[in-house]
């Protein structure tokens, strides 16, 4: 009877933690084999998101950071989280050394579910009340970045010194000042004092 038994024990299955059966490939009948995937379990209330960044840019990554998320699913409803691990050793795709990094989803009841698309932004640093020109108006030359202003309705270029950027707007640090007005590839827009706001390095 204690054989049997331990037969029994030995033929159980028992799952690491609590979650929901998705899928099951294990029938009777069908041979077992050791360290072979029988099924998959998921726990819907510890999502996290898998990406990979690249080399130049996981320095400014830190755990504990802010992520902003936006799943293709609920592109108007946009999720708070956190960055979790990251790995130690990259590897090499396209050319590219990458570097996985764990994104924790903070609690939400948009019914997210495995293998949902997303777009993240990592908040590395984060400023109020600074001066901002949208990229498109950024131009470079041998003595630096600059804009060109309208002086009496006429573009007169004026060198600035900025500071941290994000995929639309560039922090000036000097150069400027607020109301300036500047040309960005036509039409114009204004030089405006941003809030508060997510940025990278610049």
């Amino acid at each position: 009877m204690e054989i049997a038994q331990s037969r029994l024990a030995d033929a159980s299955l028992t799952a690491p933690f609590t979650g929901r059966l998705v899928s099951w490939s294990l029938y009777e009948g069908d041979a077992l084999v050791a360290g072979a995937p029988v099924g998959t379990l998921v726990d819907l209330s510890r999502l996290h998101i898998e990406v990979g960044i690249d080399e130049t840019e996981i320095g400014r990554v830190a755990p504990g950071q802010e992520v902003r998320i936006t799943f293709d699913a609920f592109l108007d409803q946009p999720v708070e989280g956190h960055v979790g691990e990251i790995d130690l050793v990259g590897t090499l795709l396209q050319g590219i050394v990458n570097y996985g990094v764990r994104i924790d989803l903070s609690a939400t009841d948009l019914g997210i579910k495995p293998a949902m698309t997303a777009a993240i932004e990592i908040i590395v640093e984060q400023k109020e009340d600074v001066l901002l020109v949208p990229n498109r108006a950024l131009r470079r030359d041998n003595e630096g970045k600059y804009v060109e202003v309208l002086r009496d309705n006429v573009p007169t270029r004026v060198y600035i010194t900025t500071g941290l950027s994000n995929d639309d707007y560039t922090e000036v640090t000097s150069g400027l000042e607020e109301g300036d007005e500047i040309v960005v590839s036509r039409p114009r827009e204004n030089l405006f004092s941003g809030g508060p706001g997510p940025f990278g390095g610049g």
